[in-house]
């Protein structure tokens, strides 16, 4: 692929991108099934959410750290998927693009289907010049 298709490619899914319709499916399913998860996870999450906000995004890292840090098996992979691709992004807006890629490929790892979590690795891989996995990434969205 060249890089003008790459950056045609980023451009167009970059420019409309779904992390507010991922944020409120978990935040959603959150809610109805609260009742399985600790404080510590639900708090940190929550705490997570609203530094993301208002673009506080080292305080976004600190607070889905500790969320991941207190999930449990029992309470699912999606869950877990979601988390780390929602703190992926709070790195990736601050450019810490390693970190980055390795939560949107823990987030896959956890859900190999995760659309949002490639459409991510794809925008960051962009991001470093890794034009060929960017592309790859981003035409798994339309496979």
């Amino acid at each position: 692929m060249n890089r003008n298709r790459s950056f045609e490619i980023t451009k167009r899914l970059g420019s409309n991108p779904n992390h507010l319709k991922i944020i409120l499916f978990l935040t959603l399913f959150l809610f109805l099934f609260n009742y399985s998860f600790s404080d510590d996870f639900l708090n940190s999450y929550k705490k997570g959410l609203r530094a993301l906000n208002i673009k506080s995004y080292d305080d976004a890292i600190y607070h889905f750290t500790k969320s991941i840090k207190s999930w449990r098996k029992s309470w699912g992979r999606l869950t877990l998927s979601i988390v780390y691709n929602i703190r992926g992004i709070a790195y990736t807006e601050i450019q810490k693009y390693e970190n980055a890629l390795e939560d949107f490929n823990e987030a896959i790892k956890l859900n190999p289907k995760y659309e949002e979590a490639f459409n991510n690795r794809g925008i960051v891989c962009y991001n470093k010049r890794d034009y060929e996995r960017a592309v790859e990434d981003l035409q798994k969205l339309s496979d």
